[in-house]
């Protein structure tokens, strides 16, 4: 069965679920440059995602790539794709009396870091990241799963990412819209920093990286 004509989707609920989700993706890379354009940088990277999603459907017609099953998770990776592309420009620039800079990767005390993170993301690495994070301290175990699942979609069948926190005995559902007040708030954000960067120092993934380098 193939996948809905983008005529055919509800657009209004689209981006409506698109700007909650950048907007948590904006507040979780906490760029100073962004601050004060929060809500433009929103509209503008929700515009490209649907550009982007849009301009696909040709190709897909034509029968030169393969339809997606669901719509709306890819339009929402496209929406992930762009705000990750955005933060990189954003660390690899540095500020300086009105131009910027190239910043060498060598002087960048987290790229090291970053490469790992991003690399926790590859479906080989989810049984890993289940596995580990279920022996992390309960704060920044709770941290990390409630930023898990917010950036995540529960309407159709779980994403192996899912699955694999699911044979841990971890469903990371009961993690959406976790209440909490302000300072609750940042508080969980410095756990998740934590979680991510113990993440990225354990042996297990350091191993997986060495051992998946090209």
């Amino acid at each position: 069965m193939g996948s809905p004509h983008p005529l055919a989707l509800n657009w209004e609920e689209l981006y409506a679920r698109l700007r909650r989700l950048v907007r948590r993706l904006i507040a979780r890379y906490s760029v100073a440059a962004w601050r004060g354009q929060e809500e433009d940088l929103v509209e503008d990277i929700v515009q490209e995602s649907v550009r982007r999603f849009i301009e696909r459907q040709p190709r897909v017609e034509r029968g030169e790539i393969e339809p997606v099953r669901s719509p709306e998770h890819l339009l929402f990776t496209i929406a992930c794709n762009c705000c990750l592309d955005l933060y990189r420009r954003e660390r690899r620039l540095i500020h300086t009396g009105g131009e910027y800079l190239p910043v060498l990767r060598g002087m960048e005390a987290g790229e090291a870091t970053e490469q790992a993170l991003e690399r926790v993301y590859q479906q080989e690495l989810f049984t890993i990241v289940a596995r580990e994070v279920e022996h992390f301290p309960q704060g920044q175990r709770r941290a990390l799963l409630i930023d898990l699942a917010e950036l995540m979609s529960f309407d159709e069948e779980p994403t192996a990412l899912q699955n694999a926190f699911l044979e841990q005995g971890i469903d990371l559902s009961h993690y959406r819209d976790w209440p909490e007040d302000r300072r609750q708030h940042e508080q969980r954000v410095a756990l998740r920093n934590h979680a991510y960067r113990r993440l990225a120092r354990l042996p297990s993934i350091r191993a997986y990286i060495a051992g998946h380098e090209h």
